[in-house]
């Protein structure tokens, strides 16, 4: 059936009940998952819809939601062990989220 099938998740409800059943499908047909959290990059202008902040704060501000995304896919990774799924655990940085999940599903080749 399926060998390799990608989770996008923004920790959202929605995107839960998606993880929730990604996983299930994965446990059943023996696939493995990449869990994926895209994040974007700080808005640099007020017309991005930004605060000014220094360049030094949007880099920190950028490193917590890293951090957050990075949690949030490692928490995906703890569900499929639970499962005996085997789960891969990537955070994309873009502002253009479709097309990184695009590039996710054919850089790590999932097929579903």
């Amino acid at each position: 059936m399926y060998t390799r099938i990608l989770i996008a998740t923004d920790g959202s409800a929605l995107s839960k009940k998606a993880v929730d059943h990604g996983l299930a499908l994965a446990s059943l047909s023996g696939a493995t998952v990449v869990a994926l959290k895209v994040v974007p990059r700080y808005p640099r202008s007020y017309f991005e819809g930004g605060v000014s902040v220094d360049r030094n704060d949007a880099k920190r501000i950028e490193q917590q939601w890293s951090d957050g995304a990075q949690a949030m896919v490692d928490g995906v990774k703890a569900e499929g062990s639970a499962l005996g799924v085997t789960v891969k655990a990537v955070v994309a940085k873009s502002d253009l989220v479709a097309e990184a999940v695009i590039s996710a599903a054919k850089k790590h080749k999932c097929d579903l």
